[in-house]
């Protein structure tokens, strides 16, 4: 019993990837927990981990909202504006193309800017860099390596 609660309770940490964290082409705010991960994005951005933030940018929860008549610009123009708020220039901030729907989208639209850049890096988080979440701060590859280590990152820790 005893190995069974020290299990449980410790499978958490081998979860969790410890990567530091390196120049990039990008940082990339994935959809959610607005505004903390703009926040977070925007202090990389200050701290010169890479010249660039990358936005994704969802059809919800905005279209659900104006077919009930409340207006939502949507999670990426807050996002915006916070990285604004933050000291992040506006020339500095892209929101990627096309609108994603679902974490495989955002994989594969993150993925294919990262080809387009023909870079070989990005900073992807999941959560603040103080918060224990398992996460890969830092993903090496082009086109398909990269899709394929954000899959795996995604699938690693649930938040993604």
């Amino acid at each position: 019993m005893v190995l069974a609660l020290l299990i449980f309770f410790g499978v958490g940490r081998w979860l969790v990837v410890e990567d530091s964290l390196v120049k990039a082409r990008a940082i990339v705010v994935l959809s959610g927990a607005m505004p903390v991960r703009a926040i977070e994005a925007a202090k990389l951005y200050r701290e010169g981990y890479a010249p660039e933030i990358w936005l994704t940018h969802s059809t919800e929860p905005a279209e659900t909202l104006e077919e009930m008549g409340i207006p939502f610009a949507g999670e990426d123009h807050y996002n915006t504006l916070v990285l604004i708020h933050e000291g992040v220039p506006a020339g500095a901030i892209h929101v990627l193309e096309p609108p994603i729907v679902n974490t495989a989208d955002e994989i594969k639209v993150v993925a294919s800017a990262l080809a387009r850049a023909k870079a070989d890096s990005l900073v992807a988080r999941a959560g603040p860099l103080s918060a224990p979440l398992p996460a890969i701060p830092s993903i090496h590859g082009t086109g398909g390596e990269a899709r394929a280590m954000l899959s795996m990152w995604c699938a690693k820790s649930w938040v993604c």
